[in-house]
């Protein structure tokens, strides 16, 4: 009778042993070394402490003694409290889990040179197996799968369970919470695709309740550049393993590529690590917001080609713009942020900096398509809708060693009379040299002069003769003589020269360099367009 009782005894203590003592988690295929960094982790359910030195660990074929960490060090796993069984080797060869493992776990060695027989194998399924060293009694046994990549453990879901899966973390979890372990409120954001490419739709989310409740409210908001530009308060009881759609209006994000925090938030939120998310967006531009402005396809020989680009919305970034012409075309791939009417440059090579040195923003790439004399350059999205394209042939306008230039960007530079040679040899990343500020007033065309006395003798007053003229076209042809009062051709100083609409000229009253003599004289001034001749005649005095 007393043995028997004795039996029930042992048989209930073994019992209870077997539900406190547990396998947690097993690293079978570290990413590191396979003989110094693969591990098991145990777990104690129960309220008192075991002594680990009377348990062996290893696999079906062969089992090996729990040894102490290091001399001095204990093998007693205090009641719910995580223990990590090491290769015995790790200590003196490998640093792995050091910034992983928390300090007050507890770490023991196996008194072998590997798991089990041969280490824990890669290759096909094995069972790690924990029994009383006295008796041979298994505590816990745990066949595991090979279908993760190296690195990645094998967790048990819940202490009270048998169900199993990959972790989420690399490396694993020694020491603390399972990565797969849910919590009892838990709540996680999902998106499908990043980047993310908008035209009219809204961004699509989806909401998971993870955790083990339920959760009745919760937020969700958008940041970029840490300001807030969306919030959404949302009441809805949303069951354990239960998904809701929400959708973000496109509305509020900027054009083209930018970045976003897209955040889901629950008070009662356990687990913030999935309830945001870093987001590339590309909204679809509209058309006009990107416009060609200049580009040079003559260029001297100490020069190449290159195309400018004007910002007419807001604050825009251009990564992952299409640009050059319908044969050829390379993607932008770097940040470029261009703020309303800034101008962006792209060129073949560096030898546009011996000509234009002040260029701010500019990238320098050999994929830039050659322009021709016949050509049809155009500005992409990723997704191949065009935001600006400009078609032209080898009539269009004399330009060797001139870039071409838009008159005005509010003019529909699709065509062609919008365009014309730039005055000086280009002005790239700079207002355009033939820009022209266009009104509907006929009567705004002026030629004139700011003193109609000039006393040329350096004193700081009125020394020099101002000649400001305003034309309501693109570029005029200018000649300018200066008579004296008998009608006399004194001086020219131009002769039918390709010039901006608005300009100041400044003379210095001299011919070569000889100040001319006290007396009246009249500036006679011949303006030519496409269409007119206009004169004008203006006397004045030099005294």
């Amino acid at each position: 009778m007393r043995t028997l009782l004795t039996m029930v005894i042992m048989i209930i203590w073994i019992d209870n042993l077997k539900s406190q003592l547990i396998i947690n988690e097993i690293m079978f295929d570290p990413a590191g070394s396979e003989y110094h960094d693969e591990f098991v982790e145990l777990y104690n359910t129960g309220a008192t402490e075991i002594n680990l030195s009377e348990y062996e660990i290893g696999d079906q074929d062969e089992t090996d003694l729990i040894t102490p960490y290091q001399d001095g060090y204990s093998t007693i796993l205090q009641p719910y409290s995580y223990c990590i069984v090491m290769d015995s080797s790790y200590p003196q060869n490998s640093s792995t889990y050091e910034n992983l493992i928390p300090e007050n776990v507890l770490r023991v060695l196996i008194a072998d040179g590997s798991f089990g027989k041969y280490g824990f194998s890669n290759s096909i399924s094995e069972s790690v197996v924990l029994k009383k060293s006295s008796n041979g009694v298994i505590i816990d046994q745990v066949s595991y799968v090979i279908d993760q990549n190296p690195g990645y453990s094998e967790e048990r879901v819940s202490f009270n369970g048998d169900i199993w899966k990959n972790s989420i973390f690399f490396n694993g979890s020694p020491g603390f919470r399972n990565s797969v372990t849910p919590f009892q409120n838990d709540i996680s954001l999902n998106i499908s695709n990043n980047p993310v490419f908008l035209s009219t739709e809204p961004l699509n989310t989806t909401i998971h309740n993870i955790g083990l409740t339920s959760c009745s409210s919760f937020q969700i908001s958008v940041l970029c550049d840490n300001s807030v530009l969306y919030e959404n308060d949302i009441t809805n009881e949303l069951f354990p393993e239960d998904s809701i759609s929400i959708s973000i209006p496109q509305s509020i994000f900027n054009y083209a590529t930018d970045y976003y925090l897209i955040s889901a938030t629950s008070d009662e939120d356990e687990n913030l690590q999935n309830n945001s998310i870093e987001l590339e967006i590309f909204k679809q531009i509209e058309d006009n917001h990107l416009i060609f402005n200049e580009f040079m396809k003559s260029p001297e020989d100490d020069s190449c080609e290159w195309i400018e680009i004007l910002n007419m919305s807001e604050k825009i970034n251009i990564k992952n713009l299409l640009i050059g012409d319908k044969s050829s075309t390379f993607t932008i791939e770097q940040d470029i942020i261009l703020d309303h009417g800034e101008y962006f440059v792209i060129s073949e090579d560096s030898s546009i900096f011996e000509n234009y040195w002040f260029i701010d923003k500019i990238i320098i790439s050999n994929k830039l398509p050659p322009i021709s004399d016949k050509d049809h350059l155009l500005i992409a999205q990723f997704n191949n809708q065009i935001v600006d394209s400009l078609a032209f042939d080898n009539n269009w306008v004399d330009d060797d060693g001139h870039s071409i230039e838009l008159i005005n960007p509010e003019l529909e530079n699709d065509n062609l009379r919008s365009w014309t040679k730039s005055v000086d040899k280009g002005t790239p990343g700079k207002i355009n040299s033939v820009y022209t500020e266009y009104n509907n007033d006929v009567d705004g065309n002026k030629f004139e002069i700011e003193y109609k006395v000039v006393s040329p003798n350096n004193d700081g007053k009125n020394d020099f003769l101002v000649i400001n003229y305003n034309f309501n076209e693109p570029f005029i042809y200018l000649t300018m003589f200066v008579f004296n009062i008998k009608g006399q051709k004194i001086l020219e100083l131009a002769k039918n020269e390709y010039s901006p609409s608005k300009n100041t000229y400044i003379w210095n009253c001299e011919k070569g360099t000889k100040r001319l003599k006290t007396g009246a004289y009249i500036i006679y001034a011949e303006v030519k367009t496409n269409d007119t001749c206009k004169e004008y005649k203006i006397p004045f005095y030099i005294k």
